[in-house]
């Protein structure tokens, strides 16, 4: 009865545990992130969410099944940043499962419970649990993975060598985080029975190939593969591997997680003591008294410094096993306090030294927490913020625009093109992005709008001297913060509905183009008009777009210089084609009747608006409208 009663109680403070981390993480799930990635997963999820298949289509470069989550996410919630932060922050409920299972299995539920603790608060885990990157999820499947392998060593159920072959495969599929995982997994399962070693490997083959055949057969293969396999050889030989590079991130990492990884230590120790200490459970049949989270670390460790280019968040893999082994030194230290009257020296030092790490671990806490507090708190604001409203402002729902930082795009709903792949600064020194792709999908999609934000694009030179050429404006926030908008109209092209009409001495009204001939109430009515400066204009003058009813009357209208104030007539240069789009506000109770567009031009200051020459009237009929 009271073994039962303990296991309420634990289950309990599990879930609590659960819903503390969770409610930790949900603040401000729509601000901006800081990972440039963040932007192109949300993108290729985008894409796949609007019926663009992923890798023929596309050029995403991740995992299908990554990219499909967010896109199921999207199903859900709705397109959003904060649906795909959601789902991370659901794959991170996974890994604190996951973990609690590992740590059950190998010692008891208090164990378990302070590994859920231990990686829930740190710094590093929290931040990447509540953004758009696959290591979180990666993480979670392999996790899942080494508990069914410990099920099976255990229990001696075939259905769980079938999870596991499933589940790193998925995993794969996702990130592949741990490329020797299948190393750890195959040191737990021969632990059961040697004999039927080959079996269970055959068992785990079934399952591993089952995901791998969806996805070859769903995907289209050869993107799939190039993908997964021939772009990271791409970035291999791109980024040459530097051995001693990889080990002072991963020194550095260490000195930032220094308090867990003494408690690690400390665990690695334990373990070698665990055959004397039955109580702790840490002897499973004969897997090696827990050992295989010491080749789990060891394999992980020889994988992050093999691996090139080594980015932070790969950094994340190395945690679980740390944690596994800080909750055991933890757990088996705070019982030695309680028993520390009936213990002999030896096991008093290891109590004694696991005290100071425990310590030492206290009061790094309330920092970890501020520092939690300070990554959930931030905002979208400032320059991200004002870019994101441009965005919404200079452009349309359906246009495609271009970013080295994709989450602009994406928070302003809008989209780039589906061939743009990544421009990530490995894909530009791998070659696999360039000037020519860039300019190519540019004009094909009839880019709208350019965002150069993340330092990539200046590494483009021929594409940043196409994007002056080709945009009459552009928005500056400092060198390396820049939106480029307003494409010129091509040469020797056809203009729209052309016309000419002249206001003033000086500005000539060249045609027009209206996106629908049928307006709907409370929204709003696209139109482009087309402009050329007949002579240098002395003066900035605004154009006024208004909408009448059958009797004349003022309906709607809408007034601002050129390209939203961004190329002020006194800018024009003459006999140059000046494309001007405006998106005139509909009203909610507009009635059926027959409307009629006017516009004009005017001095703001003196609101006397141009004359049309060789006309008494100040305003030109564009066409008219039935609603």
């Amino acid at each position: 009865m009271m073994t039962i009663r303990n296991s309420h109680r634990n289950i309990i403070i599990l879930i609590l545990i659960v819903i503390i981390s969770v409610w930790w993480r949900s603040a401000n799930l729509d601000a901006f992130g800081t990972f440039n990635d963040e932007g192109t997963y949300l993108m290729w999820a985008k894409h796949q969410y609007m019926g663009h298949s992923l890798y023929s289509d596309t050029k995403a470069v991740q995992g299908p099944f990554f990219i499909s989550a967010i896109t199921a996410s999207f199903l859900i919630g709705g397109i959003s940043v904060e649906s795909a932060r959601w789902l991370t922050i659901f794959w991170s409920v996974i890994t604190l499962l996951g973990i609690a299972w590992l740590a059950k299995i190998i010692t008891n539920w208090q164990t378990a419970l302070i590994a859920m603790v231990l990686l829930s608060i740190n710094p590093f885990f929290f931040t990447f649990s509540r953004s758009v990157h696959a290591d979180v999820p990666a993480i979670a499947l392999t996790l899942l993975a080494i508990g069914l392998a410990l099920h099976y060593q255990q229990h001696g159920h075939c259905s769980s060598l079938i999870g596991v072959g499933v589940m790193i495969s998925i995993s794969w599929l996702v990130k592949a985080l741990y490329p020797l995982l299948p190393f750890v997994i195959i040191v737990i399962i021969m632990q059961r029975y040697i004999p039927a070693f080959v079996k269970d490997i055959l068992l785990i083959s079934i399952g591993f190939f089952i995901p791998m055949i969806f996805a070859f057969t769903f995907w289209d293969s050869h993107g799939l593969y190039d993908a997964m396999v021939t772009f990271r050889l791409d970035l291999r030989q791109a980024h040459p591997l530097s051995i001693s590079q990889n080990a002072t991130q991963l020194m550095t990492y260490i000195g930032d997680n220094l308090e867990l990884v003494l408690l690690a230590i400390l665990g690695t120790i334990s373990l070698f003591r665990s055959h004397n200490l039955q109580s702790y459970k840490l002897a499973i049949g004969n897997c090696g008294y827990g050992y295989w989270i010491l080749l789990w670390l060891f394999v992980t460790i020889i994988t992050l410094l093999s691996h090139t280019p080594l980015f932070e968040q790969h950094l994340l893999a190395i945690l679980p096993p740390i944690v596994l082994l800080a909750s055991i030194a933890l757990w088996q230290s705070i019982t030695g306090l309680f028993t520390w009257q009936k213990s002999k020296m030896n096991e008093k030092v290891f109590t004694a030294i696991g005290a100071c790490f425990i310590g030492m671990y206290l009061l790094s806490l309330p920092n970890m927490v501020k520092t939690n507090n300070t990554t959930r708190d931030v905002r979208t604001g400032g320059r991200e913020a004002e870019a994101i409203n441009f965005l919404k402002t200079v452009t349309r729902h359906d246009d495609n625009l271009i970013s080295d930082n994709q989450l602009l795009i994406f928070m302003a709903e809008r989209q780039a093109p589906p061939q743009l792949g990544d421009i990530a600064q490995v894909a530009i020194n791998a070659g696999r992005q360039n000037s020519r792709n860039l300019i190519s999908l540019s004009e094909s999609y009839s880019v709208q709008a350019v965002a150069s934000w993340s330092l990539r694009l200046i590494w483009l030179t021929e594409y940043e001297a196409w994007l002056d050429d080709n945009f009459l404006t552009k928005r500056v926030w400092d060198g390396h913060h820049i939106i480029y908008f307003g494409r010129r109209f091509p040469k020797n092209n056809p203009i729209p509905n052309e016309q000419h009409v002249q206001l003033g001495d000086s500005i000539i009204w060249k045609g027009f183009h209206v996106d629908t001939e049928t307006p709907f109430q409370g929204e709003t009515l696209p139109m482009t008009f087309y402009w050329q400066a007949k002579h240098k204009p002395h003066q900035d003058y605004t154009i006024f777009t208004q909408i009448l009813n059958s009797h004349g009357q003022l309906v709607t209208s809408w007034d601002a210089q050129p390209l939203h104030g961004y190329l002020p007539t006194t800018s024009w240069q003459v006999a140059e084609i000046i494309t001007d789009r405006v998106d005139v506000p509909l009203p909610d109770d507009l009635p059926s009747d027959i409307y009629t567009i006017i516009i004009g031009m005017y001095d703001l200051a003196t609101l006397e608006r141009l004359p049309i020459f060789d006309s008494e009237q100040d305003f030109i009929v564009v066409l008219e409208i039935r609603n």
